[in-house]
């Protein structure tokens, strides 16, 4: 290789305009011209001679017509579709930093397949990998950067990929990094990068913004011959000689894959394909990244799988808790658990008030033809036993009924019978009724002979009052599931009088399976309500009497300590 003083590059076809090679390597030019004018062949001119003496460059190519250079020259061709001899990323900017710098490969880096943001990405992380190995590898090597006013405007902010080419402009001589930049309107490229560059060829310019640029950097003389130069023909400007002359650059010898389409077909030349050792680090690296994409794919599928199963638990547990919460406020309204007795104090906040009492007693008295004394609308305030309370500080016993000593029940043929201490201050529901329950209970009555059958509370009996009913209904305020599975059961089993069947259940609530049923009745036997049982006829469910009795005498135990706890 000749030495740096005496090797030159030729740019026209005389021999006669010349340029120091390792100007061109390591200084900072700028080529320009309207479409047609010239200024790619220039560049590829400039390509062509560098790599004729063996020197490799990388040309940012941004309209995908340098492939041309294959045509005489091993060229890594590197973009973005099937045509480039590898399709890259910004995950291989270090590989091809190190095959340019420390392999002699030359390599267009072709960004026309890119969307915008992706071929500034991977310019970026090229140029930045070139910068930073170019420091220790101190190479000679030029950076050819094509359309430069979409990288570096004149208007407008900078993307990172811009601003590592301001700093290879601006920089990169020191570290033998040359910068060469390619634009058809001078007018839209920072005015701070063209008036930095040591090398300057105009071509033919027309408008009057691009013109004014001439005159600026130039002078009005330059602005107004720019106008008038042949194609090929540029005004060249040397800061190394200071000479400013008119030149014919000569037409470039490879393919010319970006010269306007005419009417004939354009056969593509055969193209020299890059040695497959340069390739395989640049394969291994795609590989690589395939493979990672594929795992992260992966990951991010089990991931959703995982997420939608969590979100599907945590619905079932919310689903279950409901049916938790629902299954217990039905066991409460079936016991009659949370309403108040006769000692509670008014106005407390464990259970309804005495107006809220005297509403489900009016409701029990209408459905039992208002058959008791205290129900009766021929009650005056004379049978009022002496000092009882009328204020709002009416406990429930007053409520019920309480009497004096005088008052007797009337029977159906309008004699009196004196009440005894088993129809005054026996059990009775918390309504002012006769509990139906502990009347079963009861193995005898005041003579203590037994029950009467017919006196049995049926299943309808156990769950057919009205407190039931309310807090049943109260289940709506206080679950986020709907009760309409546990209501509709209960409504099946008193219309019914005993066991249902399951697909009774089914054909009755409409569910759409089974399984909905199968889950409330379930969760209800639990709570002691109802019961289940599988005969030749399938699943039959049926109110489980005992269970409903006992829970209904351990909510009564606890209601009568809690009113006892009040006393002291």
């Amino acid at each position: 290789m000749a030495s740096e003083t005496t090797e030159t590059v030729t740019l026209d076809a005389d021999g006669e305009v010349r340029i120091p090679t390792i100007e061109l390597l390591t200084g900072r030019g700028f080529v320009t011209g309207k479409s047609g004018g010239g200024k790619s062949n220039t560049a590829s001119v400039v390509a062509e001679e560098l790599l004729d003496d063996g020197h490799p460059l990388m040309i940012v190519d941004t309209d995908g017509e340098y492939y041309g250079l294959k045509e005489r020259y091993e060229v890594l061709h590197a973009g973005g579709d099937d045509e480039c001899d590898v399709q890259v990323g910004t995950e291989h900017a270090d590989k091809l930093a190190e095959l340019a710098l420390d392999g002699g490969v030359p390599v267009i880096l072709d960004v026309s397949a890119y969307l915008d943001d992706g071929g500034h990405d991977i310019v970026r992380a090229t140029v930045e990998a070139l910068f930073r190995r170019e420091q220790e590898a101190r190479r000679p090597f030029l950076l050819l950067v094509e359309e430069v006013h979409e990288f570096i405007p004149e208007s407008g902010g900078l993307t990172e990929a811009g601003k590592m080419l301001v700093r290879v402009a601006k920089r990169g001589r020191k570290r033998g990094l040359g910068f060469c930049g390619i634009s058809q309107r001078p007018a839209n490229v920072k005015k701070d990068v063209i008036t930095q560059c040591d090398w300057l060829c105009w071509h033919r310019l027309t408008w009057n913004n691009d013109t004014a640029v001439v005159g600026r950097v130039l002078d009005n003389q330059a602005a107004e011959a720019v106008q008038n130069l042949a194609d090929g023909e540029a005004i060249l400007v040397t800061d190394w000689d200071g000479t400013r002359r008119r030149v014919q650059v000569r037409r470039k010898r490879t393919f010319d894959a970006g010269s306007t389409p005419g009417l004939g077909d354009v056969d593509r030349p055969e193209l020299k394909s890059i040695g497959e050792g340069l390739l395989g680090d640049l394969t291994e690296i795609s590989d690589q990244k395939r493979e990672h994409e594929n795992r992260l794919a992966k990951l991010e599928a089990d991931l959703e799988r995982k997420n939608e199963r969590i979100a599907e638990l945590e619905r079932e547990l919310a689903q279950a808790r409901d049916l938790s919460e629902m299954a217990q406020q039905f066991t409460r309204a079936l016991t009659g658990d949370g309403v108040p007795s006769a000692s509670r104090r008014p106005g407390s906040d464990d259970g309804p008030t005495h107006h809220e009492l005297g509403d489900f007693e009016a409701n029990d008295e209408a459905s039992n033809g208002g058959s008791t004394d205290t129900a009766s609308s021929d009650t005056t305030a004379d049978d009022t036993a002496p000092g009882d309370k009328t204020d709002d500080t009416t406990t429930t016993a007053d409520i019920a009924g309480t009497v004096d000593a005088d008052n007797a029940l009337d029977t159906d043929d309008g004699s009196e019978v004196p009440a005894t201490d088993e129809t005054a201050d026996g059990p009775a529901s918390e309504t002012g009724e006769a509990d139906p329950i502990r009347v079963a209970d009861d193995p005898g009555g005041p003579g203590g002979s037994d029950p009467d059958p017919a006196d049995e509370p049926s299943s309808a009996d156990l769950l057919d009052m009205d407190i039931v009913r309310h807090e049943i209904a109260r289940t709506e305020d206080h679950s986020r599931a709907s009760p309409a599975y546990a209501k509709g059961i209960v409504a099946t089993l008193i219309d019914a009088g005993g066991p249902v069947s399951q697909r009774t259940l089914l054909d009755r609530l409409g569910a759409s399976s089974t399984d909905e049923i199968t889950t409330v009745a379930t969760t209800l036997e639990s709570m002691r309500t109802v019961r289940k049982e599988h005969t030749d006829e399938g699943l039959m469910v049926e109110v489980d009497p005992a269970g409903v009795r006992e829970l209904r005498e351990t909510s009564l135990g606890r209601e009568r300590t809690r009113s006892l706890a009040d006393g002291f």
